[in-house]
């Protein structure tokens, strides 16, 4: 499942990913994410990946599609998560992104929540 939280506010997005995610989860998401992009430009953003499994073949393509199409709309980026592989991505992401990538383990949650929340 992935889904909006309710401490998400004007361009701050918190978002939490459990289970193995499908196609499905991202088209119930994706567009509420693109009009917040749409009325705010640039989002930062966390997610939550402590309860993630995983991503089904057309959730992993519709993920990297979104990642494409809004490369430049991202100004910060917080991973949230024990797996290393994890914090492997987001320091990729970084490199490869405009915006600012941080990884962050699951104690640290509250200071993800407060990195990516601040402009």
């Amino acid at each position: 499942m992935l889904k909006i939280l309710p401490k998400s506010k004007d361009a701050f997005i918190a978002i939490q990913a459990s289970g193995t995610l499908t196609g499905e989860d991202y088209d119930a998401v994706l567009p509420d994410i693109e009009k917040i992009i749409e009325k705010h430009g640039k989002v930062r953003v966390c997610i939550d990946m402590a309860s993630f499994d995983g991503w089904e073949m057309s959730a992993a393509w519709k993920d990297m599609i979104f990642g494409i199409a809004h490369w430049n709309d991202l100004d910060k980026l917080a991973i949230v998560g024990d797996a290393k592989w994890e914090e492997w991505s987001a320091t990729i992401t970084d490199v490869m992104m405009h915006g600012a990538v941080r990884h962050f383990p699951v104690r640290d949650q509250a200071e993800a929540l407060k990195w990516a929340k601040a402009a």
